[in-house]
């Protein structure tokens, strides 16, 4: 027994798969690494030398803070003698990037203090956050004690700590404790596990890349980090890529093909990932079901694939019990993860393809920034609002931003007719909406035919942010902070047009951003253009057959009318008409044939139009006004029989566009509820 148990314990270090490839680099892909190495010198800087001694320095600080607060509950608090309040110890424990020496500027250290067992969480949100706001070093304090793992996070000297909390079974913490011995985790609550799985994954993916291997994994680990930010993918709470993600992803390419180069792992790492058959998880070694030696009543949960067959993107932690570090994952980060590692596959296929052709390396096209606010036709700004650089705002916006990946889902706005994925972004936007306000902003598109379907022509925005609001009051997973007056959050609907300006720094500004999003094609669909060139070919031959013969116009044939009833609205094209068509337009005659083919379509019903000599004459008037630099769009191609439906993309249903139900013009109301289809009885 004692021999399968060591057996056991040693299995947990072998990879769960067999290299695919063990061949040495070749000297082109030596060559392609120096060009990477020369991008990354630049762009890629790290933390100097200087800066993580001082990091190392806050370290031992915030640990001795921490051990005086274990003595402090020991005696002053559970009043037990000073000499056992000195053996029961204490530890703090790093994991994350800082553990594994990736040494981004600036990044949080991630921390957990392991403490005896008569120390407590009420211990921890009480007696430990009061000493560090009492203490100048110590700012932007947040407690988030409704968390199922304990965290309270905080700026010490200007180093970002996450500090969890974790309560060992014994009340003496042993100085040389062995944070990978699985037998520590027995008569452990399951808060404490997850606290604890953070150093114990970050040793094990240390042990389990190998130490040749290692300093490659560092690497393509920064080239995936600054992929993740740039592309708005880095976020764990959000529903995407955190540091142990990361972590995970990038372990197991160098597993696979533990020989290879920096450049080529970077590859292999876009090409395996879009390939993989999701969602098969990726796992480091072979899941312990439990421990060597631990009881039956000892054992815990562990992922599996069976039990957990919802889960999407399954990313396994290698240290017991093994979990699914991607838990967040939801269908929509999901789809745009999936759609950026396919991108990324394509640009670094393109650069390498290009370097061994002797043209210049273009690195910086892999972290070219997020196309996110140029992508969707309609955002929602997401306000979580504070009262001031105050515990409670901060606590307040911790809540919110832990709970708002779930407003894409179902049962709020995965409910509407929406196209999928809804994308959340990741980043926090300034706004001016107040000084304390926090926001994140979801991106999306309308779904067409759902909308012309739908017997309920509204989008019901407003009641699904309402209910969402509601959920905060949930007796059982609601805030259980102090929600002072002032505290909020609300959500406020904007087209790309009206997006605020800030947004688009990353692209190089709003101008830049605007001539992307164009020659991207973005806010065009493609069904509606169709649509729209075959209305105007058939409206214009139409026009042209009347003209030639000098009969009378007919009404149009059931086809034709049908295919009159199209409304268009896209950023790109003739939707844009009133506000773009006369100053983005290149010439005058641009616009006016823009203006002559809407007109010829509708000039049979919006006008009535009996005869040739009338058509002549309105499009005489058309192109006079479109000469005269006419402006208004709305009257001079449409002269108040055809108002243009503003801000949403929609094809209307058949037969509705034209003479007395024609629809009223509006624009969004308060409360971000709008009608599709407003009509005039």
């Amino acid at each position: 027994s004692e021999m399968k148990n060591n057996e056991r314990d040693l299995s947990k270090y072998t990879p769960a798969y067999e290299p695919l490839s063990i061949r040495e680099p070749t000297e082109a892909e030596k060559r392609i690494d120096l060009t990477l190495k020369a991008y990354m010198d630049v762009e890629m800087k790290l933390e100097s030398n200087e800066e993580m001694v001082r990091r190392d320095s806050v370290l031992a600080e915030v640990r001795s803070i921490f051990i005086k607060w274990v003595q402090y509950v020991a005696v002053e608090v559970l009043h037990m003698p000073a000499d056992e309040a000195e053996d029961a110890g204490g530890e703090l424990f790093i994991s994350g990037s800082h553990r594994l020496g990736v040494r981004d500027i600036g990044a949080d250290i991630d921390t957990v203090c392991v403490a005896p067992n008569f120390c407590t969480r009420e211990h921890f949100f009480t007696y430990l956050k009061k000493d560090l706001l009492s203490r100048p070093e110590v700012k932007e304090l947040i407690a988030v004690e409704e968390a199922f793992v304990p965290i309270i996070s905080f700026d010490y000297r200007d180093v970002s700590i996450d500090l969890l909390f974790a309560r060992m079974a014994e009340n003496i913490i042993p100085k040389d404790i062995d944070i990978l011995d699985d037998k520590i985790l027995i008569g452990l609550d399951e808060a404490t596990e997850k606290s604890l799985n953070g150093p114990r994954v970050t040793n094990m993916i240390f042990r389990l890349v190998g130490e040749k291997t290692f300093p490659n994994f560092l690497i393509v680990l920064r080239c995936i980090r600054k992929w993740a930010k740039k592309r708005g993918l880095y976020g764990n709470k959000l529903g995407y890529l955190g540091g142990i993600n990361c972590n995970i992803m990038v372990a197991f390419i160098c597993q696979l093909y533990p020989n290879s180069n920096p450049s080529t792992l970077l590859f292999r790492f876009f090409k395996h990932y879009k390939d993989w058959n999701w969602p098969e998880p990726i796992t480091l070694n072979n899941i312990q079901q439990n421990p060597p030696g631990s009881l039956v009543t000892d054992e815990r949960a562990v992922w599996s694939q069976k039990t957990n067959a919802k889960d999407l993107m399954p990313l396994i932690t290698p240290a017991y019990p093994a979990m699914n570090s991607a838990f967040n994952v939801n269908t929509h980060s999901f789809e745009v993860m999936k759609q950026e590692i396919k991108r990324g596959y394509e640009v670094v296929e393109q650069i390498i393809k290009e370097i061994i052709t002797n043209k210049p390396p273009q690195w910086e096209r892999l972290f070219e920034p997020s196309d996110f606010f140029i992508k969707y036709s309609h955002y929602l700004a997401c306000h979580i609002v504070g009262t001031g650089d105050n515990l409670d705002s901060r606590s307040w916006t911790g809540f919110v931003e832990s709970r708002i990946r779930r407003l894409t889902q179902y049962p709020y706005l995965e409910t509407l007719p929406i196209r999928k994925p809804i994308q959340l972004y990741p980043i926090v936007s300034k706004t001016a909406k107040s000084e304390f306000s926090t926001c994140y902003f979801i991106g999306f598109d309308l779904d067409l035919d759902a909308l012309r379907d739908s017997a309920d022509k509204n989008v019901h925005i407003d009641t699904c942010a309402y209910h969402f609001q509601e959920s905060f009051l949930d007796p059982e997973r609601g805030y259980r902070g102090n929600r002072v007056e002032g505290l909020d959050f609300f959500v406020e609907h904007m087209t790309f047009k009206r997006l605020p300006k800030e947004v688009f720094d990353p692209l190089g500004g709003a101008v830049t951003a605007k001539a992307l999003r164009v020659e991207r094609g973005y806010g065009v669909t493609k069904k509606v253009i169709t649509e729209a060139t075959e209305l105007t070919s058939t409206a214009e031959g139409e026009v042209n057959a009347a003209s030639s013969d000098g009969s009378q116009t007919t009404a149009p044939s059931a086809s034709t009318n049908e295919t009159e009833s199209v409304a268009i609205k896209t950023e790109n094209g003739a939707n844009e008409c009133k506000e773009d068509a006369f100053s983005d337009l290149q010439s005058i005659k641009s616009q006016y044939d823009l203006g002559k083919k809407w007109f010829a379509s509708e000039a049979y019903e919006g006008f009535g139009a009996s005869n040739v000599d009338t058509i002549q004459r309105s499009r005489k008037k058309l192109r006079a006004e479109a000469f005269g630099g006419e402006e208004n769009m709305e009257s001079a191609l449409f002269n108040k029989k055809f108002t243009l439906l503003k801000d949403l993309p929609v094809i209307l249903p058949k037969n509705r566009l034209f003479g007395k139900n024609a629809p009223r013009t509006y624009n969004p109301v308060p409360n971000v509820t709008w009608n599709l289809l407003d009509e005039k009885k």
